[in-house]
């Protein structure tokens, strides 16, 4: 497991991908159970579907300390069925037993109410992000396309390329995150980019210098078959950089508010979104003000 401990708050961060036999379900339920006795916390947060959950869950109600469940992505409540039967057991089990289900948008609301009707209080709390520093200055030229992201399944980073191959005269820029579960050929899909000459694929580089990178994007590009609220959208929106998402549109606010363009899952609108956004990115007088209201709270 790995283990954030916040001293100020006496919480516990919990985040665990053990769980993939029963011996090593076992062993990780060890770690976890000793984990939290040496932490000693009041309160424990876990987040994302994990059968950790069910374990903090057991250790907080007999210590008498409070549970926190905290969702990260909707797969949290539509996938739950499809989870090996003893982590579907301890996860239903931890939900149970949370004081609060903490999720981030209505969306989730609903997706949370709907398949876990039992459950204790769902609580929607906003996500937010560091407001920009001198990095999130007008840019005169936005200068790529950029997708930011784990080279996973579910990020679906192909469909990039497969961008980048249908607008030619545009520029596009990927940026991988370190890896993690269930991850796509990196020797296969980096030869692919290779073929594509108005594609560059970037080594990671460091939260600042992505930032910068962000500012300077014609468009923010998600391509992923689930998510949260991802923290790119609302970095993005901070530094005035409008989305392309081909299917994810957390309460549908890219769509509804001008944020950017939301495809819906339809490839057609997603290439000519993509097209509109770079045949207008030096025209952003609007889109200016718009993400100004949203982050100030304007209507």
């Amino acid at each position: 497991p790995a283990l954030l401990v916040g001293s100020a708050c006496a919480g516990l961060v919990l985040a665990v991908w053990g769980f993939g036999s029963l011996v090593g379900g076992l062993r990780e339920t060890v770690h976890v159970w000793r984990a939290l006795a040496a932490a000693d916390a009041r309160v424990t947060i876990v987040r994302m579907a994990t059968p950790a959950l069910g374990v903090a869950g057991a250790w907080c109600r007999l210590r008498g300390r409070r549970l926190v469940f905290s969702s990260a992505n909707d797969t949290d409540f539509t996938e739950v069925a499809s989870l090996w039967l003893p982590k579907r057991l301890l996860y239903r089990l931890g939900l149970r037993l949370a004081d609060a289900i903490v999720v981030q948008s209505a969306d989730q609301v609903r997706l949370a109410r709907e398949s876990l009707p039992r459950s204790r209080d769902v609580v929607a709390i906003p996500s937010f992000c560091e407001p920009p520093g001198e990095e999130g200055a007008s840019v005169a030229e936005p200068d790529a396309f950029l997708w930011i992201g784990r080279l996973t399944a579910v990020k679906s980073p192909q469909r990039f390329l497969d961008l980048a191959a249908a607008l030619p005269d545009a520029r596009f820029v990927l940026v991988p995150v370190p890896p993690s579960a269930a991850p796509v050929d990196s020797s296969e899909f980096r030869e692919a980019a290779r073929d594509l000459p108005n594609l560059t694929v970037s080594d990671a580089v460091p939260h600042g210098e992505l930032m910068q990178r962000v500012a300077r994007a014609a468009a923010i590009v998600n391509t992923s078959s689930a998510e949260g609220m991802p923290n790119v959208f609302l970095e993005a929106w901070a530094r005035g950089v409008p989305v392309l998402t081909l299917r994810c549109d957390p309460d549908g606010v890219v769509a509804t508010r001008g944020l950017g363009v939301a495809a819906d899952g339809s490839w057609e609108r997603f290439v000519a979104g993509a097209r509109e956004l770079w045949d207008t990115r030096h025209d952003r007088a609007e889109l200016s003000r718009i993400f100004t209201a949203l982050c100030t709270g304007v209507s």
